[in-house]
């Protein structure tokens, strides 16, 4: 079973968190929202520190 790296736990799952980055201009009383990008993170269910930024990444870490 995998380890944690940070906290030595031993870890069957990992929680996923996706963040969508947005920049936000007026354009009179409209707001104009335009993507800029998009991060994933794979974090340990117990210190919540990311361990993995992509699936594949994950899947390597939980096969062990």
């Amino acid at each position: 079973m995998p380890k944690c790296p940070y906290c030595g736990a031993e870890v069957t799952r990992l929680f996923f968190e996706k963040r969508i980055l947005y920049t936000v201009k007026t354009a009179g009383r409209q707001l104009i929202y335009s993507e800029e990008g998009r991060e994933e993170l794979y974090r340990c269910p117990n210190c919540w520190r990311a361990i993995a930024t992509s699936e594949e990444e994950a899947e390597r870490f939980l096969s062990g």
